[in-house]
Protein backbone atom coordinates (compact mmCIF):
# COMPACT_ATOMS: atom_id res chain seq x y z
CA UNK A 1 0.00 0.00 0.00
CA UNK A 2 1.36 3.40 -1.04
CA UNK A 3 0.71 6.28 1.25
CA UNK A 4 0.28 9.52 -0.64
CA UNK A 5 0.97 12.80 1.10
CA UNK A 6 -2.02 14.78 2.10
CA UNK A 7 -3.44 17.20 -0.38
CA UNK A 8 -0.20 18.91 -1.39
CA UNK A 9 -0.74 20.82 -4.63
CA UNK A 10 2.97 21.54 -5.09
CA UNK A 11 3.75 17.80 -5.01
CA UNK A 12 0.92 17.06 -7.46
CA UNK A 13 2.21 19.68 -9.91
CA UNK A 14 5.74 18.28 -9.74
CA UNK A 15 4.41 14.78 -10.36
CA UNK A 16 2.35 15.95 -13.35
CA UNK A 17 5.38 17.73 -14.85
CA UNK A 18 7.52 14.65 -14.34
CA UNK A 19 4.95 12.38 -16.00
CA UNK A 20 4.50 14.75 -18.96
CA UNK A 21 8.27 14.96 -19.41
CA UNK A 22 8.55 11.17 -19.38
CA UNK A 23 5.75 10.80 -21.95
CA UNK A 24 7.30 13.45 -24.22
CA UNK A 25 10.73 11.80 -23.96
CA UNK A 26 9.31 8.39 -24.86
CA UNK A 27 7.51 9.85 -27.87
CA UNK A 28 10.68 11.56 -29.12
CA UNK A 29 12.71 8.38 -28.70
CA UNK A 30 10.10 6.36 -30.55
CA UNK A 31 9.98 8.88 -33.42
CA UNK A 32 13.75 9.16 -33.87
CA UNK A 33 14.40 5.44 -33.63
CA UNK A 34 12.95 4.96 -37.11
CA UNK A 35 15.04 7.64 -38.83
CA UNK A 36 18.18 6.63 -40.68
CA UNK A 37 20.97 8.83 -42.06
CA UNK A 38 22.93 7.75 -45.14
CA UNK A 39 24.99 9.04 -48.07
CA UNK A 40 23.87 8.38 -51.64
CA UNK A 41 26.13 8.80 -54.69
CA UNK A 42 24.54 10.73 -57.59
CA UNK A 43 25.67 11.86 -61.06
CA UNK A 44 25.74 15.58 -60.34
CA UNK A 45 24.55 16.82 -63.74
CA UNK A 46 21.72 18.94 -62.30
CA UNK A 47 21.78 21.83 -59.85
CA UNK A 48 21.89 21.39 -56.09
CA UNK A 49 18.33 22.69 -55.72
CA UNK A 50 16.86 20.21 -58.22
CA UNK A 51 18.68 17.22 -56.72
CA UNK A 52 17.62 18.12 -53.16
CA UNK A 53 14.03 18.78 -54.27
CA UNK A 54 13.82 15.40 -55.99
CA UNK A 55 15.10 13.65 -52.88
CA UNK A 56 12.75 15.55 -50.56
CA UNK A 57 9.80 14.73 -52.83
CA UNK A 58 10.30 11.04 -52.02
CA UNK A 59 7.84 9.96 -49.29
CA UNK A 60 9.62 9.41 -45.98
CA UNK A 61 12.60 11.70 -46.63
CA UNK A 62 12.99 14.14 -43.77
CA UNK A 63 16.14 15.98 -44.89
CA UNK A 64 18.38 16.00 -47.97
CA UNK A 65 21.63 17.91 -48.46
CA UNK A 66 23.72 17.67 -51.65
CA UNK A 67 27.50 18.12 -51.67
CA UNK A 68 28.62 19.28 -55.12
CA UNK A 69 32.32 18.50 -54.61
CA UNK A 70 31.86 14.85 -53.65
CA UNK A 71 28.61 14.38 -55.63
CA UNK A 72 26.95 12.76 -52.63
CA UNK A 73 23.52 13.31 -51.16
CA UNK A 74 23.22 13.17 -47.36
CA UNK A 75 19.71 11.91 -46.58
CA UNK A 76 17.73 11.44 -43.37
CA UNK A 77 14.72 9.22 -44.01
CA UNK A 78 12.14 7.08 -42.27
CA UNK A 79 13.12 3.46 -42.85
CA UNK A 80 9.49 2.34 -42.64
CA UNK A 81 8.48 4.52 -45.59
CA UNK A 82 11.43 4.42 -48.01
CA UNK A 83 14.86 3.00 -48.82
CA UNK A 84 18.08 4.50 -50.23
CA UNK A 85 17.36 2.73 -53.54
CA UNK A 86 14.01 4.52 -53.88
CA UNK A 87 15.58 7.88 -53.04
CA UNK A 88 18.41 7.37 -55.54
CA UNK A 89 16.03 6.30 -58.32
CA UNK A 90 13.89 9.41 -57.70
CA UNK A 91 16.97 11.63 -57.89
CA UNK A 92 18.30 9.90 -61.02
CA UNK A 93 15.05 10.65 -62.84
CA UNK A 94 16.00 14.32 -62.55
CA UNK A 95 19.80 14.01 -62.47
CA UNK A 96 20.59 12.72 -65.94
CA UNK A 97 22.35 14.19 -68.93
CA UNK A 98 20.09 16.11 -71.22
CA UNK A 99 20.79 16.67 -74.90
CA UNK A 100 22.57 20.00 -74.30
CA UNK A 101 24.92 18.45 -71.77
CA UNK A 102 25.65 15.55 -74.11
CA UNK A 103 26.49 17.98 -76.92
CA UNK A 104 28.79 19.99 -74.63
CA UNK A 105 30.70 16.92 -73.51
CA UNK A 106 30.91 15.69 -77.11
CA UNK A 107 32.33 19.05 -78.23
CA UNK A 108 34.90 18.95 -75.44
CA UNK A 109 35.91 15.43 -76.44
CA UNK A 110 36.26 16.47 -80.10
CA UNK A 111 38.39 19.48 -79.14
CA UNK A 112 40.68 17.30 -77.05
CA UNK A 113 41.16 14.75 -79.84
CA UNK A 114 41.82 17.45 -82.46
CA UNK A 115 44.37 19.11 -80.17
CA UNK A 116 46.12 15.77 -79.68
CA UNK A 117 46.07 15.12 -83.43
CA UNK A 118 47.61 18.51 -84.26
CA UNK A 119 50.27 18.05 -81.59
CA UNK A 120 51.05 14.57 -82.92
CA UNK A 121 51.26 15.92 -86.49
CA UNK A 122 53.68 18.67 -85.42
CA UNK A 123 55.82 16.18 -83.51
CA UNK A 124 55.78 13.85 -86.52
CA UNK A 125 56.82 16.68 -88.84
CA UNK A 126 59.67 17.61 -86.53
CA UNK A 127 60.87 14.00 -86.43
CA UNK A 128 60.73 13.76 -90.24
CA UNK A 129 62.61 17.04 -90.61
CA UNK A 130 65.26 15.87 -88.11
CA UNK A 131 65.75 12.59 -90.00
CA UNK A 132 66.41 14.36 -93.35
Amino acid sequence: MVIMPYNNSKYNMQMKKFMMTMIATMMIVAATAQQVKTNIKVNGFESKAKIEAAAKATPGVKQATYNEKTKTLNVVYDKKQTTPVKVRSAVLKVDKKNSKQIKKTAKKAIKKTTKKATVNQKVGQKKVAANK
